[in-house]
């Protein structure tokens, strides 16, 4: 009596079952629910089960684990994108906080004068003057 139950031991193995069932059977659609199952396994076996039109594997063991480890991927992906908007957010707030600054004459661009020289050796009404002188010529 057939089974289509299988377990793979000794010579009995999984390659000898799929290769005697493609061999004797025109094998349409295939279907498996195997313990575990990698990539070198389905090379193996790949050359007999292509000839089906249609072809699923149900991995049970051992796939729990891989799929963990690609949703925790997935989730630190989407936790760096999401930081980086923020920061993204953050910058553009602040350069349109400095650009009203600007248009309303709270800053001013001085590349021409010595700020930090001028508060150091507290020049301050000098270096005000300057800027006021400075504004008037734009």
């Amino acid at each position: 009596m057939s089974t289509k139950f299988f377990t793979n031991e000794a010579d009995n193995t999984l390659i000898s079952k799929i290769e005697g069932i493609f061999k004797y059977r025109n094998i349409h659609f295939f279907n498996a629910l195997v313990g575990n199952f990698r990539a070198s396994g389905y090379f193996r076996i790949r050359k007999f089960v292509e000839k089906a039109d249609k072809i699923r594997i149900l991995v049970g063991i051992n796939i729990d684990n891989l799929i963990h480890e690609a949703s925790q991927q997935v989730k630190r992906i989407d936790n760096s994108f999401f930081a980086f908007k923020q920061s993204l957010e953050r910058f553009l707030l602040a350069t349109k906080a400095i650009v009203t600054m600007f248009e309303n004459g709270k800053i001013y661009i001085t590349p021409n004068l010595p700020v930090s020289n001028m508060i150091n050796e507290d020049k301050e009404e000098e270096f005000l003057n300057l800027i006021i002188e400075k504004s008037l010529e734009y």
